[in-house]
Order: C-alpha cells, then sequence, then structure tokens
C-alpha cells in the first residue's frame, strides 16, 4: 500500500501523461513476456509428449523440466510486470 503523502507527491509530480507512456511500455514488455510464456508452455507440452513416446529419453524430460522453469520465471515477470501497472495506472 501506497502512503497517502507519497502518492499526492508522485500525483503532482507525474502527470496523466507521463504515467499512460511508461503504462504503454509496460505493456510492450508484458507482451513479450507473455510470448516467451507461452513458447515455453507449447515447448513443454512438445518434450512431454516426445517422452511419452517409446523414442523418447531422459534428456527430453530434463529439456521439459528446463523448459517448465523458464516459464515459471517467465510468469512471475508477467507477475511484477501487472504489479507496476497497476501501481502506475492506479488500478
Amino acid at each position: 500500500m501506497v502512503h497517502p503523502l507519497s502518492q499526492a507527491e508522485a500525483d503532482r509530480v507525474f502527470s496523466k501523461e507521463d504515467r499512460e507512456e511508461s503504462a504503454k511500455r509496460l505493456r510492450r514488455q508484458y507482451r513479450n513476456a507473455r510470448q516467451r510464456f507461452d513458447r515455453n508452455i507449447k515447448r513443454c507440452e512438445q518434450l512431454l509428449a516426445d517422452f511419452d513416446k517409446r523414442t523418447g529419453t531422459l534428456w527430453d524430460l530434463a529439456d521439459r523440466e528446463r523448459c517448465a522453469e523458464r516459464a515459471q520465471i517467465n510468469a512471475m515477470e508477467m507477475h511484477a510486470l501487472e504489479a507496476l501497472m497497476r501501481g502506475i495506472v492506479g488500478q
């Protein structure tokens, strides 16, 4: 939660246009993070399907775990960007 005095100071210093411009950049970063997340999830599903086949190896499973870790990092990044956008836009 933002202290009321610091919020009043922020409202005085930053105009609505400044906030919208900053939020616009964050939205672009969010879209990029979302695309990376979707690609990692799709790759995880593909690697898991390959592992389920008879030709799958333990390396496929290890690669799937690495993709899952990347997807988790992307999800945390998206969450942080959402929090920043809420703080900037004031929703």
